[in-house]
């Protein structure tokens, strides 16, 4: 039985979670003491910053890097490592695995010295939206070839229903303790679901060691 345009209409509205979640770790991004303390012109110029000028929410993590002695390759690096974990993190089918494996590794990078907490953050939060943007432009690509399949392919009405109760059963309501592995899910919808649940969890757990300071 091939899909039909509802699993299209699922793919799109966690594309738009996703976004909207991107969109929001983008314009709250971690401002270190050390930072506030040292270059208040700065602080000014991150916490003003809009979404649509993604070279200046970068500002601080420059600045930071800068100060360390970091080349530019390195950070370019550091944040390609931390968005092929996240990617490899988005395939573990069990959310307990998976947002354990994430809160040991976000622990483990939180628990550093002020200036090396200011990049871990903003090299997670690069990566983070990296890793999703991937996931967002491969699950637009599956939502293409299912409309195409659907455009060249004559279903039976009978079947188009049959299709269309059971996707709606299965996607009706994303429920955050469900296992990503449940029957009937593609491997985009488990993965989009997966990184939006990731954001949020690292969202809350960074904003703990935020509020420590």
């Amino acid at each position: 039985m091939l899909p039909t345009s509802s699993k299209i209409g699922n793919i799109q509205s966690i594309l738009f979670w996703l976004t909207c979640i991107c969109l929001h770790c983008r314009s709250h991004a971690f401002i270190s003491p050390q930072l506030r303390a040292e270059n208040p012109s700065l602080l000014k110029k991150q916490l003003s910053f809009g979404s649509s000028s993604p070279a200046r929410y970068h500002a601080p993590y420059r600045y930071v890097a800068k100060q360390n002695d970091f080349e530019a390759e390195d950070d370019i690096e550091g944040v390609s490592k931390v968005v092929e974990l996240l990617l490899e993190m988005s395939l573990e089918p069990s959310n307990e695995k998976r947002r354990g494996r994430l809160s040991l590794y976000l622990d483990s990078g939180l628990n550093k010295s002020n200036g090396e907490l200011s990049v871990f953050i903003d090299t997670f939060q690069s990566a983070l939206e990296t890793a999703g943007t991937q996931v967002q432009l491969a699950a637009r690509e599956k939502a293409v070839q299912i409309q195409r399949q659907i455009d060249s392919t004559e279903m039976q009405e009978e079947d188009l229903e049959v299709e269309k109760k059971r996707s709606n059963d299965e996607l009706s309501i994303y429920d955050g303790d469900e296992e990503m592995m449940s029957m009937g899910k593609s491997d985009e919808e488990r993965r989009l679901w997966a990184l939006v649940d990731m954001m949020v969890q690292s969202k809350i757990i960074i904003k703990k060691a935020k509020d420590a300071y």
